[in-house]
């Protein structure tokens, strides 16, 4: 099972570039919101991206002072994984949430200029012309349109989970649902210290993560932004069927199993039946 508490080894006074690893709805805005600020607070660089090439190419021009990456999709280029003075964050989600989230996302999203979601709106022969979302918009019960996007995008993201290299030291593990519940930003305080930034620098990225917070006090999410507006903890438990809890227990327990968010397989028999 994953530990969610792994925090990487000290380094200096600040890592060479930290390297915030995020998954198709696992807090990516969320993430790059507070780093990007905390970039800006400090005056060092700060890039975002959602591919392997253009995370490459934002990787070559890193130079020896610090910066900030944060990456989609949870494909690291191998400049950043073979140096040895960058430090990582990686953060999950319960795959269960992330298929509703996802599900809400791909139907709602509006197309527009520099959208990291692009491919959703592009004609495929699949599905003869459509796009993505018209595919999905096409279903009419919720159990079908939370089966086709079991099978599709959710299938590509929980394999990205599970592929990660939760071994790599050099790596501090997160869960979406730990940090939305770190209301007095202790466990990223811990995590700030331990990657290597001083205590004054601490403060001012604490500060920062709290401003830049989606919470509220029970972890609901309070952004109205499109994109993280679906941010709550546990929606799966009132939100997934019950027959549908069922199915996907059969199609990925495995997976909530190996990333430590089940020890067995009778969640789905547990489970508060839903509205």
């Amino acid at each position: 099972m994953i530990s969610s508490d792994k925090t990487a080894p000290s380094i200096r006074d600040h890592p060479k570039a930290l390297c915030v690893v995020t998954h198709h709805k696992t807090g990516t805005v969320w993430m790059r919101s507070v780093f990007s600020a905390i970039a800006g607070a400090f005056g060092i660089p700060f890039a975002s991206a959602q591919d392997p090439a253009s995370a490459a190419s934002i990787a070559q021009q890193l130079d020896t002072g610090p910066a900030i990456l944060v990456v989609l999709n949870g494909v690291i280029p191998k400049l950043l994984a073979d140096d040895p003075d960058i430090r990582f964050i990686h953060m999950i989600r319960d795959p269960r949430d992330v298929l509703l989230s996802g599900l809400q996302y791909h139907l709602s999203h509006v197309p527009r200029q520099n959208s990291p979601e692009t491919s959703i709106h592009a004609p495929r022969s699949e599905f003869g012309g459509l796009t993505y979302q018209q595919k999905l918009r096409s279903i009419r019960t919720n159990d079908a349109r939370l089966r086709f996007e079991m099978i599709r995008r959710h299938n590509t993201t929980v394999r990205q989970m599970l592929n990660w290299d939760y071994s790599d030291p050099r790596t501090t593990e997160w869960r979406y649902e730990d940090m939305m519940l770190d209301r007095d930003c202790a466990r990223f305080a811990s995590a700030m210290q331990a990657i290597g930034y001083r205590p004054d620098k601490c403060k001012t990225m604490c500060r920062t993560f709290l401003e830049k917070s989606i919470f509220d006090q029970t972890g609901k999410s309070i952004d109205a932004d499109e994109h993280v507006k679906s941010g709550c903890i546990r929606r799966w438990e009132t939100e997934l069927p019950a027959t549908f809890k069922t199915r996907y227990e059969e199609k990925y327990g495995y997976a909530l199993r190996a990333l430590g968010y089940e020890t067995d397989g009778g969640w789905a028999e547990r489970a508060k039946p839903s509205m």
